[in-house]
């Protein structure tokens, strides 16, 4: 087995050597860490993040209202051309029966 190293002291085994250039502490009578204010930059980050959302939010809303217009036409027009279609084909069962009617008189 190894020599071994206790846990508070940094050794680095690749490189070789103690590791003195860290920038937190590595033992229990180190400089407790403390943490910066970060508020404010929070509050501007959301505000920056939230309108982001909201421009792509109505970029989608936008392209959502389009496809619902397409649709929309899509079925007056296929409904419109789905009776017309209907009239045509009894116009013509008319015109055939009528046809057929005189033929045989």
């Amino acid at each position: 087995m190894g020599k071994k190293i206790p846990d508070l002291v940094v050794f680095d085994e690749e490189k070789g050597y103690y590791q003195r250039e860290l920038t937190y502490g590595t033992n229990h009578g180190a400089p407790a860490i403390k943490l910066e204010d970060v508020g404010g930059w929070k509050q501007m980050q959301a505000g920056v993040a939230n309108k982001q959302f909201k421009s792509r939010y109505d970029e989608l809303k936008e392209e959502f209202q389009k496809l619902i217009d397409e649709v929309n036409w899509n079925e007056l027009v296929i409904n419109r051309f789905t009776r017309l279609y209907l009239l045509w084909v009894k116009y013509i069962t008319y015109m055939l029966e009528k046809m057929i009617v005189h033929s045989y008189h």
